[in-house]
């Protein structure tokens, strides 16, 4: 038989607040058991927890295969706006 968990025990597990919790109880397949007494099947938890670190590969996946890195995305240049590059309507 599967545990139970609390909210309270979700939120210290997924390491957000308690009504966090409460506003994805579906989200997490909670099981009312009273007007604010609900309870996470641990394999539910698991799977979702399996779930966000799979997304989280897959951003990854896609971001180095977009070839974005820190060297691709530079600083605007020092010069200013006074450049009329920068500022077509400064041309005289």
């Amino acid at each position: 038989m599967s545990r139970y968990l609390t909210v309270e025990e979700v939120a210290e597990t997924l390491s957000v607040s308690v009504s966090w919790v409460y506003k994805h109880k579906q989200l997490l397949d909670g099981v009312q058991l009273g007007p604010r007494m609900w309870r996470f099947p641990e394999q539910a938890l698991e799977a979702f927890l399996a779930s966000r670190a799979t997304r989280k590969q897959v951003r990854r996946r896609r971001r180095s295969s977009r070839g974005l890195s820190a060297a691709s995305h530079s600083p605007p240049s020092s010069r200013g706006a006074q450049d009329s590059a920068d500022c077509p309507w400064l041309l005289s």
